[in-house]
């Protein structure tokens, strides 16, 4: 069986960023606080709220719970830098193969799992949740999924696509080009959801809340919702890691200038009645990117003590299996410990620190297994497939 191409970057000396984990874990942290802690006793239509039962009469550290969600726009920053990181000097097949084996094996291990528990909790493998599961074990990009979190996987593929078009091409310089266009269609979609919004051009006002789902899920695949925030993960490798020459800074503000919009109206759609100001979202997210930015320009200090570069690397493993058991897994259980008289704050502690093992596991024994095979399953396809075409080709020359 072949191996796969090494993936082989412009500068040999690069390492892996171990900041980059340490605020990946905290993003995944974050979203668990907006699920378990203020979703799960403020928001009555939310997953968290029906699968507890409705046991939790108010919200949890509702200061911070309240704004667990920009732990996602954080993680599309990082995906950003990590995938720009991994395109460079690759192959399109070791491209592929790097993202299926990443992303293949733990939906499917937290999915199954996820199966079970709620199965148990409803008595059943009923056809909504089998339905939920065909489409999460399957990637498809649209509702219903066995978790609501999944959401954001098919973001993401959609992404990676984008950069696999370029590297099979071999184009993957442009993937500077690709980040602009991205940060410049995202900031024309908020600035007309802007306008919408403040009565300024009430036609566009159509852009909030009144799209067909299907329309709105498209436009979060093509990434005019989000794509700004996985532009600025692709100027952060650019121009500090790859040491490649700075987008003009119309571009970097263009980027910002969406990133800083969003923010503000996804805080306006969570608060609903509420008045929670947004700044603490946009300090928080702006507070991640900054502990980036300090880790790639003292990676090497960071990397000194082997002992925190083995910890943080485990958490950061650990970030993918917790995003995706956290909500329905988490709820399931703190519902079951309230009604054995565990107080909210306690079965918040016992119910996050059980996700937490539980995403260990997954990492340390389930998913290894999985990506070895899912591996081992595209590099046979593969050498299956180049054997046939070098074999078919003398005969098509004769």
């Amino acid at each position: 069986m072949s191996q796969p191409e090494p993936i082989v970057h412009a500068n040999p000396r690069q390492q892996h960023v171990i900041a980059i984990d340490l605020v990946r874990f905290l993003a995944a942290v974050l979203v668990l606080f907006s699920h378990l802690a203020f979703s799960i006793g403020d928001r009555p239509d939310s997953r968290p709220y029906e699968l507890s039962g409705g046991t939790f009469a108010q919200p949890l550290i509702p200061w911070l719970s309240f704004y667990g969600w920009i732990g996602v726009q954080v993680f599309f920053v990082i995906s950003g830098i990590v995938i720009a990181y991994s395109a460079r000097g690759a192959t399109p097949y070791a491209f592929l193969r790097s993202r299926v084996v990443r992303l293949v094996p733990a939906a499917w291990v937290c999915s199954t799992l996820t199966l079970g528990v709620l199965a148990w909790h409803y008595g059943g493998f009923t056809t909504d949740l089998m339905r939920g599961y065909r489409h999460s074990m399957l990637f498809m990009p649209w509702y219903p999924w066995i978790d609501n979190v999944f959401w954001t996987l098919g973001v993401e593929i959609f992404f990676y696509a984008s950069v696999g078009v370029l590297i099979w091409r071999g184009k993957e310089r442009a993937i500077g080009r690709l980040a602009a266009a991205l940060a410049w269609i995202c900031l024309a979609y908020w600035a007309a959801n802007t306008l919408g919004q403040t009565g300024a051009v009430p036609a566009l006002a159509v852009l909030h809340k009144t799209l067909p789902y299907l329309v709105e899920r498209v436009l979060e695949l093509l990434l005019v919702k989000h794509g700004a925030f996985f532009a600025a993960g692709i100027f952060i490798w650019a121009v500090l890691i790859d040491g490649q020459k700075r987008p003009s800074w119309a571009t970097l503000a263009a980027t910002l200038a969406a990133c800083v919009v969003q923010i503000f109206w996804t805080n306006v759609d969570a608060n609903g009645p509420r008045t929670n100001p947004w700044w603490p979202a946009l300090a928080i997210w702006l507070v991640s990117l900054a502990v980036i930015l300090l880790g790639i320009r003292h990676n090497a200090a960071w990397r000194s003590s082997k002992s925190l570069v083995s910890l943080l690397r485990v958490l950061g493993l650990m970030t993918y299996p917790l995003y995706l058991v956290h909500q329905n897994i988490g709820a399931v259980a703190m519902g079951q410990l309230r009604r054995v008289g565990v107080e909210p704050a306690m079965a918040l502690v016992i119910a996050s620190l059980a996700v937490l093992l539980l995403s260990w596991l997954v990492v340390t024994y389930a998913e290894p297994v999985v990506k070895r095979w899912v591996g081992g399953v595209m590099d046979l396809v593969r050498l299956r497939l180049t054997g046939a075409r070098a074999a078919a080709a003398p005969r098509s020359k004769g």
